[in-house]
C-alpha cells in the first residue's frame, strides 16, 4: 500500500471519526438541555442509552476501516463531568462491543496523559511524579 493510500484512508478515518464525535457530542448536549431529571434512574439510562449508541456507532466505524478493537482487554468505559454529576448516576453502565461487556473505569492513560473522570491534572501529575522519582 502506497504512503498517498494510507494517508487517504487515514484522512477518511479521521474525518469519519469527527463525524461520529460530533454526533455524540450532540446527543450529550441534548441531555444537558433536558435539565436534572427527578428520578435518577431515568437519567442513567439516558446516558447508558447515549453511551451504547456510541459504542454502536464506533464498532461500526472500526469495522468499515479495518480497524481492531479489544473489549476485552484494552477498551473500557470512563464517564467524564464534574464530581456532581457523576455522583448523580446511581449505578455503572452496562455497555457493550461485540458482544462484550467493557469494564468501567474511573481514569485512564490516552496517548501518554493520564486522566481521571473530572479530567483534572492531578491523576497525570502523580503519575509523572512517580516515574521521576524511579529514576532518581
Amino acid at each position: 500500500m502506497t504512503v498517498t493510500k494510507q494517508f487517504k484512508i487515514l484522512a477518511q478515518a479521521r474525518f469519519d471519526l469527527n463525524r461520529k464525535i460530533h454526533m455524540i457530542q450532540r446527543n450529550i448536549q441534548e441531555l444537558r438541555e433536558q435539565g436534572d431529571q427527578p428520578i435518577l434512574d431515568q437519567q442513567s439510562i439516558r446516558y447508558e442509552h447515549t453511551c451504547k449508541s456510541g459504542a454502536d456507532n464506533l464498532a461500526t466505524w472500526a469495522s468499515e476501516n479495518r480497524m481492531a478493537i479489544h473489549p476485552d482487554t484494552k477498551t473500557k468505559v470512563m464517564l467524564v463531568g464534574t464530581k456532581r454529576k457523576l455522583a448523580t448516576i446511581a449505578e455503572p453502565l452496562n455497555i457493550s462491543i461485540c458482544g462484550t461487556t467493557l469494564s468501567q473505569s474511573s481514569s485512564g492513560k490516552l496517548l501518554g496523559i493520564h486522566m481521571d473522570d473530572c479530567l483534572s491534572w492531578n491523576e497525570h501529575i502523580s503519575a509523572v511524579i512517580k516515574k521521576f522519582n524511579t529514576k532518581l
